[in-house]
């Protein structure tokens, strides 16, 4: 007698759908035993290096890492423009200056500028003047101001060589002492309309 199960083997084997399946489940089985073996040994690889740690004090590098830093590849991002003041327009509105107060910390800079109703007062970098100009910078002959967006000048009244009257020969013909006291003077004012802000 013949055993019972090697002959439903073979018949299976016979079918070619079974036979097919068969030999694809075992690739399979192949190819995934393969991927597991090739990642463990991946992943339990330990490379030994030979090379010679070097101290710090014996490395030399070729790229200056500090330099690198101080380059600006892409600009300064807060790059001020460039504006030639001698160059710019005389500004068209009804400002008189009449003195202005350089330092080298402009948060100490001043100027006194008169508008069209006669009134002077004191005015500080970036405060904003009659006429809707803002105060840029003060220089020891005019100021500049910006309205909407255009850099214009204003300057000292232009003063007469031939009139006795001018400020120029007052101040010429003043002794040491009475220059002394129209300087406090001048200060004072300049205080009180500091403190009228």
């Amino acid at each position: 007698m013949r055993s019972i199960l090697p002959t439903s083997l073979q018949s299976l084997f016979n079918n070619p759908v079974v036979a097919l399946s068969c030999s694809a489940i075992a690739v399979a089985i192949m190819i995934t035993l393969w991927s597991t073996g090739m990642l463990m040994s991946t992943l339990l690889f330990k490379p030994t290096l030979d090379i010679a740690r070097s101290t710090p004090s014996q490395s030399t590098s070729l790229i200056d890492s500090n330099g690198i830093g101080e380059r600006h590849f892409f600009g300064v991002a807060n790059a001020k423009p460039v504006i030639v003041i001698d160059e710019l327009p005389e500004t068209k509105l009804e400002l008189i200056l009449r003195g202005a107060f350089t330092a080298q910390n402009e948060s100490n800079a001043g100027a006194i500028i008169e508008d069209d109703k006669k009134n002077s007062q004191h005015y500080a970098i970036g405060d904003t003047l009659p006429g809707d100009a803002i105060l840029k910078s003060i220089h020891e002959n005019k100021v500049v101001l910006t309205r909407n967006g255009i850099f214009e000048t204003l300057y000292f009244p232009e003063i007469k060589k031939t009139d006795k009257n001018s400020p120029n020969h007052f101040i010429q013909s003043q002794s040491p002492q009475e220059r002394d006291e129209r300087r406090k003077a001048i200060r004072e004012r300049i205080n009180n309309l500091r403190n009228k802000k």
